[in-house]
């Protein structure tokens, strides 16, 4: 079958009126002010956008989505069609229906663009085909006609009958927590899920389980406003959403808004994220875990290049398991030039095809000062040249964070690279804890600093949404958090002193990376549990209209803290306390 890849963002004028009115009439308490009508084309195409963002595909649109699952799931199958059970077909039906905004509405309109095809083929006589292709695509579609015929009516599987309950009721416990989780594209029973997984995103949790009306306000608690609104969704080309779901990784898209200007106009930069799980175990060779992992990344850089990134960020040390557990030397083979190391080489092909700036944090081997190892961030310029490095400042000794058997304290300070798009820095995980870190990049100039990171549930992840977002709020920049995903085990038993037992890895990296602003709002975050690509829209003159507001650098008082910091590295410091006389006196408890 076609995939139809054709590359244009999608807009609700796109939409088929009549399919819109036939699914989506328009309700008597849908009140919509005229600028929001004229901005959308129509009363009826803004009520659909406002419920359902599948809505706003064409028919082309959605028939490329139905041409990918109809390859993923049919054509790859010994016996095709008539190889898969009904379980099997049910799969493929929440499947598609996740992929596409799992709601009531999104059965209603896959319904319509099925039944549509179905005609088509029925008008082209491929009915009575005897090709397997003929047959095949009209048993798929009969089959997924049938399918969401059923989820209409609330006769289909156990969470689609509950979630379509619930979305109708408006009853926020039809689909109890611990009935089910949402994992990847899919849905699974609890009992299946990973203990140290868990769910794949507090903001999913809540949009499945909050009624449409709690769910916004709480939105808007969580995420913040960014220029009097919630952040808003960023339109992608359809040929990234089909790359998405052939490739099965987390796809989301947002946009930051600054206020019009009269004498600057925007700087609007599209800034990418990427968080990935290794792909082979950590037993395999190591030369096949390091292109394993390549060939994965690849394929989600080519779809950031196709999104129109400017700057692209990827995890720590993203060549490799995060093995600095383990003390073991062996993994320092990862270990390659930040200049000539064959991850660079490979990320500049991608920044020169795009005209992207790419940062590729790695294990880093000085080879000028004795093979020295440090953690490593690269720059990569749009022309594939390379900018500059920055080595992590602060090395964490905490739990099984034993990173100092491998590589020290980094001697690059806080360098800011002016790049094509914008002033950009690295601080490197564990900086982020260090409040004088994040400052640093900023009194330099950064407007967007990027955390690439590997960290785990147990230790940080009650933390992880606080503190880039309090660093982008305190410096008036935007912050890019990015951690990887997935639990890794390794060959032989560690431990780190702590008093637990022995054990082979980690725990759970949660992922979650998401985009904050300096205005306290920040996108929702990628999935907990899968691969995932974050593309999101900045306009800098954000940071500038910040920092006229708030007047936090005017306010600081540096020389105040520089003179302080000056007296508290020296042997002789003191602190500076004032006791209660009363409390050496022995007249306490006379006191009132």
């Amino acid at each position: 079958m076609e995939i139809h890849d054709e590359e244009r963002v999608v807009h609700c004028s796109s939409m088929d009126p009549n399919d819109v009115d036939e699914l989506h009439p328009k309700e008597e308490n849908d009140e919509f002010n005229d600028e929001e009508v004229a901005q959308c084309g129509s009363k009826v195409a803004l009520s659909a956008r406002k419920r359902a963002p599948c809505t706003a595909w064409t028919d082309k649109e959605a028939f490329a989505l139905l041409d990918i699952y109809y390859e993923k799931w049919i054509e790859t199958r010994s016996g095709g069609c008539t190889g898969l059970s009904d379980r099997e077909w049910a799969e493929v039906g929440e499947s598609l229906y996740r992929r596409c905004g799992g709601t009531l509405r999104t059965v209603l309109q896959l319904k319509s663009k099925i039944d549509k095809m179905k005609r088509k083929f029925k008008n082209e006589q491929l009915k009575a085909s005897t090709t397997g292709m003929g047959n095949s695509t009209w048993v798929f579609y009969e089959k997924m006609s049938s399918l969401f015929g059923l989820m209409k009516k609330k006769r289909t599987t156990p969470f689609l009958k509950r979630a379509a309950d619930r979305e109708l009721s408006g009853d926020e416990q039809a689909c109890d927590v611990e009935d089910l989780e949402r994992v990847g594209g899919g849905v699974v029973a609890l009992g299946d899920v990973p203990q140290d997984g868990g769910s794949d995103s507090l903001y999913r949790l809540l949009k499945h389980h909050l009624p449409p009306g709690v769910f916004k306000e709480a939105s808007r608690m969580i995420l913040g406003l960014n220029n009097g609104s919630v952040v808003g969704m960023l339109p992608l080309p359809p040929a990234v959403m089909a790359m998405s779901t052939a490739a099965d990784f987390d796809l989301q898209a947002y946009r930051f808004t600054a206020a019009e200007e009269e004498l600057r106009a925007p700087r609007i930069v599209r800034i990418g994220v990427i968080q990935n799980a290794i792909v082979l175990p950590t037993d395999a060779p190591f030369a096949d875990q390091k292109r394993a992992i390549m060939k994965r990344v690849g394929d989600l850089i080519e779809a950031a290049g196709t999104a129109g990134v400017n700057i692209l960020c990827l995890q720590e040390a993203w060549t490799m398991p995060f093995a600095f557990c383990t003390r073991e030397k062996t993994w320092c083979e990862f270990a390659e030039s930040a200049e000539e190391g064959t991850s660079t080489k490979f990320l500049q092909m991608f920044a020169c095809k795009f005209k992207m700036v790419i940062i590729s944090p790695i294990l880093e081997r000085d080879e000028v000062h004795g093979g020295t190892l440090w953690n490593t961030a690269v720059v990569i310029g749009n022309n594939g040249n390379v900018i500059g490095k920055h080595r992590k400042n602060h090395i964490p000794r905490v739990g099984d964070f034993n990173e100092s058997t491998y590589y020290m304290e980094g001697n690059t300070g806080h360098p800011v690279f002016e790049t094509a798009y914008g002033k950009i820095a690295v601080n490197i995980c564990y900086g982020r804890h260090h409040t004088l870190n994040w400052q640093a990049f900023g009194m330099n100039g950064a407007e967007i600093v990027f955390n690439p990171s590997a960290t785990v549930g147990d230790l940080s992840e009650p933390m992880w949404p606080i503190e880039a977002r309090n660093a982008a709020i305190a410096n008036s920049y935007f912050v890019a958090a990015i951690n990887r995903v997935g639990t890794e085990v390794f060959p032989r038993a560690f431990t780190s002193g702590d008093g637990k037992p022995a054990h082979k890895g980690f725990g759970h990296f949660y992922g979650s990376s998401y985009v904050a602003a300096p205005d306290s709002s920040c996108t929702p975050s990628l999935s907990r549990l899968q691969d995932g690509l974050m593309v999101v829209d900045a306009d800098l003159n954000l940071c500038q209209q910040v920092r006229d507001k708030w007047g936090l650098r005017m306010t600081a008082r540096y020389d105040l803290y520089a003179n302080f910091f000056n007296e508290y590295t020296k042997h002789a410091f003191k602190p500076q306390v004032i006791s209660d006389p009363l409390l050496h006196s022995g007249l306490e408890a006379h006191s009132l």
